[in-house]
């Protein structure tokens, strides 16, 4: 059994599954608020596999990626690069925890920004 069905399943013991909200063509959202949780359905059957960092590498490495909700200044951001950075080599490469390709995983993100 797959990491996403596991988890699945586990939510579907104790709660009952979000109506999901189409947001594209490929993917659609279903939020559970009371435990602060958005699932997300992909349709990946027709994209190439590892799409994500591709993307993330096709852009410019200085074009800003994230800026932070309250912050004024325009030019305190993350990049696209800062990105690229982190999650090949960097702290967010989760290779080095053993996480292989095709497995899922969930970051709960702090909150404000790592800017």
């Amino acid at each position: 059994m797959s990491n996403s069905s596991i988890i699945k399943s586990q939510i579907v013991k104790r709660y009952s599954l979000p109506d999901f909200q189409p947001v594209s063509k490929l993917s659609s959202v279903g939020l559970l608020p009371h435990l602060q949780v958005a699932l997300v359905k992909l349709e990946t059957d027709s994209l190439p596999e590892n799409i994500c960092p591709k993307l993330l590498e096709a852009q410019d490495r200085g074009k800003p990626f994230l800026y932070t909700a309250r912050e004024r200044n325009p030019n305190n951001y993350i990049s696209y690069g800062d990105v690229c950075d982190f999650i090949h080599g960097g702290e967010g490469d989760l290779r080095r925890l053993g996480v292989k390709t095709g497995e899922v995983v969930a970051y709960v993100a702090p909150s404000g920004s790592a800017v």
